[in-house]
């Protein structure tokens, strides 16, 4: 005898059906805050930044040299019809020199080569779009190190903290950097050798930032046997700069001349950088008692990074978030935009805490950082924006402090 089937199993869906459905929720949840973001964005006309990605990717095409003064005018010149939303620094590039300078590796405008072929524009609001969606990811990323708090929480501080949509209204790089570094922490927990290598060779697209975590990250797999990393990372920085080489053989020397010929922006005013070095300068400090100062800090901060990398009872994540915070220590230059790659260790800060803990910690980090920016638009110089890695410094080194994931 055949048993009534109950209603409710008659309406549940398909197994397959709920894959779908819960994918698609996962992807949209993914990918409209990053849209949202950008129609923002590209609305309030930002990105400005971007015109120096986008020349220099043209100029590299070309074979040309992407750092050279005259070249950079000719090939930014076309896109300056309009009005611009330009950040401070960019203001006064503009008006003392008629262009943004490139400064970095040729490998990120090798990057930008298939924008490169759209039109500025376009260009301009894919890149916005791609910056946007990376501190989703990372954001996405980061949770993974804990369950404790929901992901909307990590997605939201990615994009809701100050730098970060700073460098997304400037059309800055820091979140790429982000994203790279989760990748590169994500892939090496998961025994993901060459990969972790690969990205940690893209990582250096701005070595001001990652001069400290990535040999940070390569002694910590070094000292556990994982050569593949340390290899990897080699053979992706010899490809790098092989094709680079190709395109423009004097990449180079023109890179390094690139900051004698047109000064970066802590040269004509340090109070505008958000490092220790810049934060000395600014309190009038010059020859041996600046040198002195600066070591101070910097060589503490790079032998402590290194030595929790060595030490095979520390986590990857420890040693990788206090070598992102040692870099405002040891580089010379970083600006506000910059302080975006702190998300990491403060995304993985978070989950050593009880939940209601972390969302108080959180919120304070975001409103105090929109305080903070209200107080610079008051007057107040932006070196004092150094409390954040300070700050962080001082969480990450505390005595018996727990143990990060991963």
């Amino acid at each position: 005898m055949d048993l009534p089937l109950d209603p409710r199993v008659l309406a549940r869906p398909r197994p397959r059906w709920e894959l779908i459905r819960r994918f698609a929720i996962r992807l949209l949840s993914l990918v409209l805050p990053a849209v949202l973001l950008t129609v923002h964005a590209v609305g309030s006309r930002a990105g400005h930044d971007y015109i120096e990605f986008h020349a220099a990717a043209r100029l590299l095409a070309k074979g040309e040299n992407p750092y050279g003064i005259e070249e950079q005018i000719r090939a930014q010149r076309p896109f300056r019809s309009g009005p611009i939303r330009a950040d401070a620094d960019s203001s006064d590039y503009l008006q003392k020199y008629g262009y943004l300078p490139y400064f970095y590796p040729p490998w990120l405008a090798l990057a930008c080569l298939p924008l490169g072929a759209l039109s500025f524009p376009v260009a301009k609001a894919t890149w916005i779009y791609l910056g946007s969606q990376s501190l989703v990811l990372s954001g996405y990323g980061l949770r993974q190190a804990s369950r404790r708090l929901p992901a909307a929480v990590f997605i939201a501080m990615s994009l809701m903290f100050m730098p970060s949509y700073d460098a997304i209204m400037v059309g800055q790089t820091p979140p790429f950097i982000l994203l790279l570094l989760v990748t590169s922490w994500w892939t090496l927990v998961r025994d993901w050798d060459w990969g972790a290598g690969v990205v940690l060779g893209l990582l250096t697209f701005k070595p001001q930032l990652t001069v400290v975590v990535i040999p940070a990250a390569l002694l910590w797999s070094v000292r556990r046997g994982r050569w593949r990393v340390a290899v990897g990372f080699a053979a992706t920085l010899a490809l790098l700069c092989l094709v680079c080489g190709l395109l423009v053989p004097s990449w180079p020397l023109e890179m390094l001349l690139a900051t004698r010929r047109t000064p970066i922006p802590i040269a004509i005013n340090p109070a505008v950088g958000v490092t220790w070095l810049s934060l000395l300068r600014s309190l009038g400090m010059t020859g041996w008692p600046l040198a002195l100062g600066y070591a101070l800090a910097a060589v503490p901060a790079v032998a402590l990074t290194l030595s929790l990398a060595w030490d095979r009872k520390r986590s990857l994540a420890q040693a990788m978030s206090l070598g992102i915070v040692a870099a405002f220590f040891v580089s010379p230059y970083a600006l506000c935009y910059d302080l975006t790659v702190l998300l990491f260790p403060l995304l993985l800060l978070a989950p050593r805490l009880t939940e209601r803990a972390a969302l108080g910690f959180l919120g304070v980090v975001v409103v105090g950082s929109y305080l903070h920016l209200a107080a610079i638009v008051g007057g107040v110089p932006q070196v004092t924006l150094f409390w954040m890695p300070a700050g962080l410094a001082l969480l990450l080194v505390r005595p018996k402090a727990p143990e990060s994931p991963g």
